[in-house]
């Protein structure tokens, strides 16, 4: 089967705090089971795309910067702990500094299950 993956859509809610200097950013997704990435990412198992974590956390910081799109300019640091499968929540935490924008963040599912961490540079 050949599909085409797109881009995932940001957080059905995002909300953003300023707090001692930096932004908290805090955002909610449901993993969609439609998307043509899921079958395909991995053979016989239907799962959210690890990168798509990373890209979510990173569309919905844009978001709240007022930014069309934020550029992944260096990694510092990625780890994917568990997976994440249709109909599971993903919860993210992040801290946002700007100039550079800097964005460390901790993923979740609903049950509180740490699902990835984070720390990049964008521009």
């Amino acid at each position: 089967m050949n599909t085409v993956a797109a881009p995932t859509s940001a957080c059905e809610r995002v909300e953003a705090i300023p707090q001692n200097g930096v932004l908290l950013v805090r955002g909610r997704k449901i993993i969609d089971g439609d998307g043509p990435y899921l079958p395909d990412h991995f053979p016989t198992i239907t799962i959210f795309p690890g990168v798509f974590i990373l890209e979510t956390v990173v569309r919905s910081v844009a978001k709240v910067l007022g930014r069309d799109a934020l550029s992944v300019v260096k990694v510092r640091s990625l780890r994917f702990l568990v997976p994440l499968y249709p109909g599971d929540e993903l919860r993210f935490e992040a801290k946002v500094s700007t100039d550079p924008v800097l964005i460390k963040a901790i993923c979740v599912r609903a049950d509180d299950v740490k699902v990835a961490t984070l720390s990049v540079e964008c521009g």
